[in-house]
């Protein structure tokens, strides 16, 4: 004999496969969004890794910066070069 199935078993094994359908997907979802939310932090700690590296590169940068020959400097240099020779042209006028 054949083993008929009813239309309420199939509705039975239909909902059963939706159930399984829905918890696997829940699953699914669940590790997903583990998964967003440990790169997402991962994300903010490089992020935080690399703005205080940015940051020590800037703090190096002016102390090479502030040992260097400014433009005041040459200025200042300039300005004492033109009095000194200013001096010698005086006396040398009075010889």
């Amino acid at each position: 004999m054949e083993a008929r199935t009813t239309l309420g078993e199939r509705r039975g094994d239909i909902r059963m496969l939706f159930d399984y359908i829905h918890k696997l997907a829940s699953i699914v979802m669940v590790g997903l969004l583990g998964w967003a939310g440990v790169s997402i932090n991962q994300g903010n700690i490089q992020i935080a890794l690399l703005t205080q590296r940015v940051e020590q590169i800037a703090e190096q940068m002016r102390s090479v910066s502030a040992e260097k020959y400014s433009a005041a400097d040459a200025v200042r240099d300039f300005a004492l070069r033109d009095q000194r020779l200013g001096n010698i042209e005086r006396i040398i006028q009075r010889e």
